[in-house]
């Protein structure tokens, strides 16, 4: 499995993703990961305000995300707390 966050960098969407490290990468570099013939699946909030809340804080979670975990080694465990 893999699994990926969606992230807007500027005018670009973009895909934190863990292969080997962690990085951004287009959707396409994602998507060329999985199996042949496999299919994506996409979870979005349903809920408007937590929706409205991502869009309104998109530039704190791209700083969070370049601070906390761009180029971090994979963490093969999935644990949430592993920042090192």
């Amino acid at each position: 499995s893999h699994m990926g966050i969606v992230l807007e960098a500027g005018a670009r969407t973009r895909i934190a993703e863990s292969w080997g490290k962690v990085r951004l990468s287009s959707l396409e570099e994602f998507l060329s990961k999985g199996q042949p013939g496999q299919k994506a699946l996409v979870l979005r909030f349903k809920d408007p305000y937590t929706t409205g809340l991502i869009k309104e804080r998109n530039s704190r979670l791209m700083e969070t995300y370049r601070r906390t975990f761009a180029d971090k080694k994979y963490d093969p465990g999935f644990l949430w707390d592993n920042t090192d």
